[in-house]
């Protein structure tokens, strides 16, 4: 009797085991999985030096709140044209960024200002912050070439949140483009600002 018990707890304790090897080889299967599709898709939108989106902007702070419409036409990675379009118009800011720095006009001013980059021109016309330099590659679903961190992926391998310059970004919806998943709605957020961006149509050229 005593060696029929033992027997049991025996084959009890093996299945234990096997069953732990088998959720643990399968979780590291599903990890391998997931880094697999995350590098895959960066090489296919790594290549994509030009795009044009149209969609919706909007910067709040504490004190104030600004949206408008958005169209960003990216020409290569470091030429692009960006217009953001007020309602019931109330002006339109435009950007022209280039190797040589950036550009910054508006409606309601004659001035053509300009910068090293868009952050610096926004900053002191504006007051609000909205990083185009990593946007420049977080619209497309990437981290900018810099370190970043806290990085979470959904089951395809698609970025859902990372934090980097900075800012948390935070995506919220993907849309298929050509053969491509791309973000059509982004959360940008720092201590100061947050940036809410919806896509509505994408054009993608590699």
């Amino acid at each position: 009797m005593r060696r029929l018990l033992l027997l049991s707890l025996f084959i009890i304790y093996l299945n234990i085991n096997l069953s732990g090897c088998t959720l643990t080889g399968q979780h590291q299967s599903k990890t391998n999985n997931q880094a697999q599709s995350l590098s895959e898709r960066q090489k296919s939108l790594v290549a994509i030096e030009q795009w044009t989106l149209k969609g919706r902007v909007s910067i709040l702070s504490k004190q104030d709140a600004w949206s408008g419409s958005l169209f960003w036409q990216q020409f290569n990675p470091e030429k692009y044209d960006i217009r953001i379009i007020a309602p019931l118009g109330q002006g339109t800011l435009r950007l022209l960024g280039s190797a040589d720095g950036v550009t910054l006009t508006t409606s309601d001013s004659n001035k053509v200002l300009k910068a090293k980059n868009a952050e610096i021109l926004l900053q002191q016309e504006m007051g609000w912050q909205m990083p185009i330099s990593g946007m420049r590659y977080w619209i497309l679903g990437l981290a900018n070439p810099s370190p970043y961190k806290n990085l979470k992926v959904d089951s395809q391998g698609r970025p859902k949140v990372f934090e980097q310059a900075g800012w948390e970004i935070k995506f919220l919806r993907y849309k298929q483009v050509k053969t491509v998943l791309v973000p059509d709605k982004i959360v940008l957020e720092n201590d100061r600002f947050k940036v809410k961006v919806i896509i509505k149509s994408w054009q993608l050229e590699s």
